[in-house]
């Protein structure tokens, strides 16, 4: 079935909705792009909508100025109304800047309102509306023009139906008393340069051939220098990151910049950068690099591991009594910030805000209680 909306297609329908858009609390919105071959996405659409018929303007067309609308969309008194926004914050960027705050992100909201972690828009709908909305043009091309009629309707059902969803999800929390959790969330989450602070964080998965701890520490520190470096890179030649450098083919640069050049080219993870010409000038620049500071790698006594695996344990249970996912509480290197003996001046995430009222405060008594209990019972041996 067709869903109606509203295709700007000239400057005076754009100011016409622009007048209308200045008179309004709260707007749906999303956007459509194309990502595959460069780091910049390529704007190709912009939904909005804060009524019964969405409007898609076309930002592609050359005859119409759209800087005096995004900069009433831009207006720290208008609620927008997202889902998982990242990537259309970091689209939408040089367009509006920053100021896209404040935002409503339903995907953070529904795992706050116990209906599972990354929730996509379509399951949403259909849990919460019982509407079956079709995910089919997500990949579709957005730049090429003209746009079909079934991306049309896609890109309008992408955004009717977020308004609504947001008062169920809003009703929701209130009555589970978790609305402040969920705003204390949005903020920490799209604070002022969290775009950058995502862009430079080091992969996910770090493999090094040594075991020392020592030499583990410092290749992390200029593998987080790197990630800068190769970040920068991909900027400058508006490439996607992995075009530049792979994490594998990063990490073993990290740890082998040293190695003679011609026994570099004969590993095969170093092959497509000997292709393409580029190896000689990445490893000249690996050399130059001196680490920045990075958390330590911890590496934990038996009793802390066991101590380790009990917070884990108690994380399970007691995020199964909120049915909330349990790595929206806490991540494993916030559980190895309480087991620290001496963090500072710094307060762990976990004893700060909701974290600490969800769990944080009954992690740490269970710490003290253990602790308590193991000295009980070595005091009696």
């Amino acid at each position: 079935m067709d869903t109606p909306y509203t295709l700007i297609e000239s400057q005076n329908q754009l100011n016409e909705a622009e007048e209308t858009l200045l008179t309004q609390k709260v707007v749906a919105l999303d956007t459509e792009f194309k990502r595959t071959n460069t780091y910049w996405p390529k704007l190709g659409l912009v939904q909005v909508c804060w009524g019964q018929t969405p409007i898609l303007i076309d930002p592609l067309k050359k005859d119409i100025c759209y800087k005096s609308f995004f900069r009433a969309l831009s207006r720290p008194d208008l609620l927008k109304i997202l889902h998982a926004p990242y990537e259309d914050i970091e689209v939408l960027m040089p367009y509006v800047g920053m100021h896209l705050a404040p935002i409503f992100d339903t995907q953070l909201a529904s795992a706050f309102c116990g209906l599972g972690e990354n929730t996509g828009y379509e399951l949403l709908v259909n849990t919460l509306m019982g509407i079956q909305v079709s995910k089919g043009c997500q990949k579709s091309e957005w730049i090429h023009r003209p746009l079909s009629q079934t991306q049309m309707n896609y890109a309008a059902q992408d955004v009717l139906y977020l308004i609504p969803i947001y008062k169920e999800l809003e009703s929701r929390l209130r009555s589970l008393e978790r609305f402040s959790w969920f705003e204390q969330e949005v903020l920490g989450q799209f604070a002022p340069g969290f775009l950058e602070e995502r862009r430079g964080r080091l992969p996910k998965k770090l493999s090094f051939q040594t075991r020392d701890s020592t030499v583990k520490q410092t290749l992390r520190q200029i593998t987080s220098a790197a990630c800068l470096w190769r970040e920068s890179e991909a900027q400058r030649r508006n490439l996607p990151r992995k075009w530049v450098l792979s994490d594998s083919e990063m990490t073993y640069l990290v740890e082998n910049r040293h190695m003679d050049i011609h026994e570099l080219t004969k590993n095969p993870r170093m092959s497509r950068l000997v292709e393409e010409g580029n190896l000689p000038h990445i490893q000249n620049h690996f050399k130059t690099l001196s680490g920045i500071p990075v958390p330590a790698s911890i590496v934990l006594s038996s009793q802390d591991q066991i101590r380790l695996d009990s917070l884990k344990s108690l994380l399970y249970k007691e995020s199964q009594q909120m049915s909330l996912p349990p790595s929206l509480i806490a991540k494993n290197e916030d559980l190895l910030e309480l087991l620290q003996p001496d963090c500072g001046e710094k307060i762990p995430k976990l004893l700060k805000g909701w974290r600490n009222e969800a769990f944080g405060s009954k992690a740490l008594s269970f710490l003290s209680e253990e602790k308590t209990s193991s000295e009980h019972y070595s005091f009696h041996i």
